[in-house]
């Protein structure tokens, strides 16, 4: 039997009550303690603790409140089996570099506030773009777990934030963009459902013959865009923008849009650009006047796509065709999930957004 679930933290912000009742449950989960086995006295775990009775008698109660163990007359403490483990730390969002802003940082933003108003706390980590596999670009998540986090939510974990997070023994949700991945260690995964909208994009681009897609964007270029593409016998390119910081980045952004897209679309060395699909709205009014410069026309000479979101979609001149997503709608329905899970009921594995493919005049 392993004495381990008595390694309390003295200065975590967590409650050492809600420490001891975690580090049950998970020697729960790692058979430590089978059903029907005894746990310690509450004076015996005192002691192990290095605490006042009051500790373990308060995590014994949480823990009877959610159906884990149950005290009985001269039997002592008896686990009664292994439960679903209920979480009642705070929520710690992780981003990477400039996602914060991007559109998951509308997504983690709507989530927030919707735990927060139901009395969750609520952090936030940013990790730097790029390898994370570095102890020094880990550091603010590792400091983040060690500071008693009990779930943690972000967009894309890589092998050593997952690495990190599974160390700390807490659940992870992961935001990804194409429904139906799976790194086969979340607690759940919620999922954008764009894949289907890209899709019907790329379906369209092959029937109009299009041979080369241009994917203008904010971060590197991910499978969902140029899978269905090059599937179709479509060459996909990207042109990968970082804004830099400040109230003005988009506007700054625009002009290397401008600058880099008029180079592309005149250089009679490179194979031709049949379509450029708009990762931001940010960037399409830069993008067009690009293209207006270039020589080109829409949509005799090139096509052009957006992504669009619902209640902030631009005006154009042009009916662009958009894939268009409702984003707080997206939010709300993975903030319900994750209370659900977080109250210890079910949560559905995949949460998909109101993702749709609109044609304009362009394809």
């Amino acid at each position: 039997m392993s004495n381990g679930f008595c390694n309390l933290d003295f200065a975590s912000c967590e409650t050492l009550a809600s420490q001891l009742a975690d580090n049950i449950c998970r020697a729960i989960a790692r058979g430590d303690f089978k059903t029907g086995d005894k746990l310690p006295s509450i004076s015996k775990m005192a002691e192990m603790c290095r605490t006042s009775v009051r500790v373990p008698r308060e995590a014994i109660r949480l823990l009877e409140d959610e159906g884990v163990v149950k005290g009985r007359p001269r039997a002592g403490i008896v686990v009664l089996g292994k439960k679903r483990f209920v979480w009642r730390g705070s929520v710690l969002f992780v981003s990477y570099g400039r996602q914060a802003y991007y559109y998951r940082g509308v997504i983690f933003k709507n989530i927030a506030q919707r735990l927060s108003e139901k009395g969750w706390r609520v952090d936030f980590v940013s990790l730097a773009c790029g390898d994370g596999g570095t102890r020094r670009q880990m550091g603010p998540l590792c400091r983040a777990l060690q500071n008693g986090h009990a779930l943690v939510f972000g967009a894309h974990f890589d092998e050593a934030t997952i690495s990190e997070i599974r160390k700390a023994e807490v659940p992870y949700f992961a935001i990804t963009s194409s429904v139906g991945v799976d790194d086969g260690a979340a607690a759940g995964l919620a999922s954008l459902s764009a894949s289907e909208a890209i899709v019907e994009l790329a379906e369209a681009s092959a029937k109009a013959g299009i041979g080369r897609a241009l994917r203008v964007v904010m971060d590197d270029a991910d499978e969902l865009f140029g899978v269905p593409f090059r599937s179709r016998g479509i060459d996909t390119e990207n042109l990968v923008v970082r804004p830099d910081g400040g109230i003005n980045r988009f506007e700054n952004s625009s002009k290397f849009v401008f600058d880099r897209l008029v180079a592309r679309l005149t250089d009679s060395k490179k194979p031709k650009v049949g379509l450029v699909y708009f990762g931001d709205d940010s960037f399409t009014e830069a993008g067009l006047w690009a293209i207006d410069c270039a020589g080109m026309r829409v949509p005799d000479d090139i096509r052009v796509a957006t992504l669009s979101n619902r209640g902030n979609r631009p005006f154009y001149r042009l009916p662009l065709t958009c894939v268009e997503y409702d984003l707080l709608e997206h939010a709300e329905r993975i903030a319900r999930g994750m209370l659900a899970f977080l109250d210890g009921r079910k949560f559905h594995r995949q949460i998909t957004c109101s993702a749709r493919f609109v044609p304009g005049a362009t394809l």
